[in-house]
């Protein structure tokens, strides 16, 4: 449809809409469900944008290497997604006990093996 169609501005100006709803109303909560004073520690906002990052970076890359593996190299979608089933195992795992350690530890005790990964000689 592309950028300038009626509807694409339509759903972008309902989600703008949404998005200043949600900033004028929740302050005004006894109880809100997202706290917006956290953002004001940069810390906390420059750890959720890098998480927003990372995880839009991972979201990506399962898009792009499931599209790779049906498009290029012809393989049906149960068997792209048989190839994948190893990440999704390793997150369901990994993730609870990565929390963990970042609780105890500091996150750069989780994130140093994954870093060591891609500098590990082949």
């Amino acid at each position: 449809m592309g950028w300038t169609s009626p509807v694409i501005l339509g759903l972008l100006a309902v989600a703008v809409l949404g998005v200043l709803g949600i900033l004028g109303y929740e302050p005004r909560r006894a109880d809100p469900l997202l706290e917006l004073r956290l953002f004001r520690n940069v810390p906390f906002t420059s750890a959720i944008l890098m998480a927003l990052g990372a995880l839009c970076g991972f979201s990506a890359s399962l898009f792009v290497t499931t599209q790779y593996l049906q498009d290029v190299r012809s393989m049906s979608a149960l068997a792209a997604g048989g190839c994948l089933l190893p990440v999704g195992l390793l997150v369901l795992v990994l993730s609870p006990r990565t929390g963990r350690v970042v609780g105890t530890r500091g996150p750069s005790a989780a994130a140093c093996p994954g870093g060591g990964e891609s500098v590990a000689p082949t």
